[in-house]
């Protein structure tokens, strides 16, 4: 019985899981960034642990009993906020490095025991995402903005003098209904000709 138990034990040590790194990938989101690490074989999640390092901006994933091609897995393209990838095989595990342009406040992983991949995602700090969007903004320029009101002012003018006129049960002069045509040829000359030579 002990016996039996010694050689369990060692051939779960031999023949543990032993996962191999073999492909990192960088996505870039609004919120943060998404690193997708494939293996040859499902990562469990009691085998990982992370960390943000605020003193040298950099953000780490151990993987335990997992091994990869430093070399290669250091070649992996990077796209910002991460500016570099540093892997360390230690033998009994494997730790990925990456160097960050942003501060990590939090993070995640995500598992698929049908695929073999372990998602992590790292989120950015609510005021730098707040910063980002605000300068993703378009800019709307303020003369367009007065140009669109007034003529659109013009517009609804022109348009309220026709219709009254031709609604009206006894209309006393038909003198209405062309100063109105006239206001509506106006804004269109002045949205589409007088503001288009300042621009």
């Amino acid at each position: 019985m002990i016996k039996n138990l010694i050689l369990i034990s060692l051939a779960t040590l031999i023949f543990g899981q032993n996962n191999r790194i073999t492909n990192i990938s960088i996505a870039p989101k609004k919120n943060g960034v998404s690193i997708q690490i494939l293996s040859d074989s499902p990562i469990q999640p009691s085998q990982i642990a992370g960390w943000y390092n605020q003193s040298n901006d950099w953000y780490y994933i151990t993987i335990h009993n997992a091994f990869g091609n430093k070399a290669s897995l250091e070649k992996t393209k990077v796209n910002y906020p991460i500016t570099d990838i540093e892997a360390i095989d230690t033998g009994e595990s494997m730790q990925l490095g990456f160097k960050m342009s942003q501060p990590v406040e939090d993070f995640e992983f995500y598992h698929n025991n049908d695929k073999q991949e372990l998602l992590v995602a790292l989120r950015f700090p609510l005021s730098e995402v707040l910063a980002s969007m605000e300068t993703d903004r378009p800019v709307v320029s303020l003369q367009n903005s007065k140009t669109n009101s007034i003529s659109k002012a013009l517009y609804v003018v022109g348009a309220s003098i026709v219709v009254s006129e031709i609604l009206r049960p006894k209309s006393d002069g038909t003198w209405k209904i062309p100063i109105g045509f006239s206001v509506i040829f106006i804004g269109y000359l002045y949205e589409n000709f007088i503001t288009g030579k300042k621009e």
